[in-house]
């Protein structure tokens, strides 16, 4: 977070409580955490900042292709800015269901929410 400008800090001091109208259960899950962690740096504003930072500054470039056989290919990068900070918080999460795998995704630490999600049917 350090390598986020103090005026755009101080904008999510502001204005992180729009969430609670326009992402009301989002804003719910980033209470949750802030309240689960209780450090006191920490606070629902840089939480809903560090959600908000994929979606304000990075690109995904993305292709579905179909083979020959019919086989479908998806294809996607995660385009950021400030891909060395990133990448210190992304990690690849497995979801289950009971005992059974649900889905695989790559996941971003803070992050309520999964941008992609792979079902396992498709697994080799």
């Amino acid at each position: 977070m350090e390598e986020v400008p103090q005026a755009v800090h101080t904008l999510f001091d502001g204005i992180s409580w729009l969430w609670w109208f326009s992402q009301s259960e989002k804003y719910a899950e980033v209470e949750g955490m802030v309240e689960v962690l209780n450090d006191p740096k920490v606070t629902v504003a840089k939480t809903v900042l560090v959600n908000s930072l994929y979606e304000l500054e990075s690109w995904c470039t993305s292709i579905i292709a179909r083979q020959a056989d019919g086989t479908i290919i998806h294809s996607r990068n995660l385009d950021f800015d400030n891909a060395d900070s990133m990448r210190k918080i992304t990690y690849n999460a497995k979801f289950v269901h009971g005992t059974k795998p649900a889905f695989e995704a790559v996941m971003f630490g803070g992050v309520a929410g999964v941008y992609t999600g792979v079902k396992p049917c498709f697994f080799n």
